[in-house]
């Protein structure tokens, strides 16, 4: 689920800081 997703109004940058902390979690987990 991405903000593009679901855009809800006021959580955007929420979604996106969320997004951006799954990534590096994710990535971390791979390397």
């Amino acid at each position: 689920m991405s903000p593009k997703e679901k855009p809800i109004e006021g959580l955007e940058p929420l979604e996106d800081a969320i997004d951006e902390d799954l990534a590096h979690f994710m990535a971390d987990g791979l390397t």
